[in-house]
């Protein structure tokens, strides 16, 4: 992974790495239950068979390693509090809490779980807690793998007790170093195929959730868009933001992190933060000025202008009927034609059939004779 290598980019790793990739997909295909559950494990397995007689093996550092090992605590030293490493190591949090909230999310998507504040905060708060540990156990803050997020999706285990078995295996293991080198052994193409199928995966997912966005009608687009840009910055160029402090190269320099960063003040800008010039009128204010919409109709649940008897097309009955009006009394006045032509409405009668034909049609009859007269009344004042 190092583009500096003598050995980057040639054909053979790349085919190495097509091979697990195409083997994943033929296991997945072919076989069905426990088989193609483990077909991640089963296709580096076959990956590193594979590249043994290409000479990309090499377990010589196996040799030296303990069988049983346990490397101490504070093995670096005792811990010291300078303000300086607090605040950095307090960026680490946020940008590790903002990889693990995006991996939760992407997790709840994959089980068809609501995944709730309480469940977010427990998350964060294993975070917390492994953090701790990592200082006392000579390591960094750790945080939950895109790899293992998207292992979810592609073997369909959903159980917790399976994680959870697992993470017992993988704490064992970590005692034993000899097993740590055979493991740190596999060759590099061989877990860039799979770990390409598995990022993929995460991909996937983030794609199916935009597919429930409205983009109608807002800024959504704008922010999809504005994010992907900021978060593809770091991965296509990784250099991009060398000359920047260090603080924002911590923050900024991780994909997931400048994404997330990026679209939540993006959302809140378009979508919570709401203003309006002083003196204008919102779209239900107009409609109700207008009388378009019927107010305060106490019948089936609507109470307000918010649930208000929308009534757009009214105005173009009244002319039509206002039209009718002109050409079949053309030769009689207003009065004359309202009491020898009953069918003759007068321009108030016009009004009041284009609002209750155009309201029938959306709320019924019953209804609509209400929110006419009510929205009437109010024209009239009173």
């Amino acid at each position: 992974d190092n583009p500096a290598a003598k050995d980057y980019g040639q054909v053979s790793h790349i085919a190495l790495a097509g091979l697990v990739m195409l083997l994943f997909v033929v296991i997945t295909r072919c076989f069905r239950g426990f088989i193609s559950q483990i077909a991640v494990l089963l296709s580096i397995a076959i990956g590193t068979l594979v590249a043994w007689p290409m000479g990309l093996l090499d377990f010589s550092s196996t040799h030296s390693a303990n069988w049983v090992g346990f490397s101490g605590f504070f093995r670096f030293g005792h811990p010291k509090f300078e303000a300086a490493a607090i605040i950095s190591m307090c960026i680490v949090m946020l940008v590790t809490y903002t990889e693990s909230t995006a991996d939760m999310l992407a997790v709840a998507e994959m089980v068809d779980k609501k995944l709730s504040p309480n469940d977010l905060a427990r998350g964060l708060a294993t975070d917390a807690l492994s953090a701790v540990l990592a200082g006392f156990l000579n390591s960094f803050p750790d945080t939950a793998f895109a790899e293992n997020v998207g292992l979810v999706g592609l073997t369909r285990v959903r159980s917790r007790w399976v994680v959870t078995t697992c993470g017992v295996m993988l704490l064992l293991l970590g005692l034993l170093p000899k097993i740590g080198q055979v493991v740190a052994s596999v060759p590099g193409p061989v877990i860039g195929g799979a770990a390409t199928v598995m990022f993929a995966m995460v991909t996937a997912v983030g794609i199916q959730t935009l597919h429930k966005v409205n983009f109608q009608g807002n800024n959504n687009l704008l922010i999809v868009a504005v994010s992907l840009a900021a978060g593809l910055l770091p991965a296509v160029a990784p250099t991009f933001y060398e000359h920047f402090p260090s603080n924002f190269q911590v923050i900024f320099g991780s994909s997931i992190t400048s994404t997330v960063i990026v679209v939540f003040t993006l959302n809140l800008v378009f979508n919570h933060w709401s203003w309006r010039r002083q003196g204008t009128e919102s779209a239900v204010e107009v409609a109700v000025r207008e009388g378009a919409v019927a107010v305060d109709v106490p019948d089936d649940g609507v109470r307000g202008a918010e649930d208000a008897v929308n009534v757009p097309g009214w105005r173009d009955q009244r002319r039509q009927c206002q039209r009718q009006h002109q050409h079949r009394g053309a030769r009689a006045t207003p009065h004359r034609a309202a009491h020898h032509h009953p069918g003759i409405a007068k321009k108030d009668d016009c009004q009041h059939r284009g609002k209750a034909d155009e309201a029938a049609s959306h709320v019924g009859p019953h209804r609509a004779h209400h929110a006419v007269r009510r929205s009437e009344q109010q024209e009239r004042g009173g």
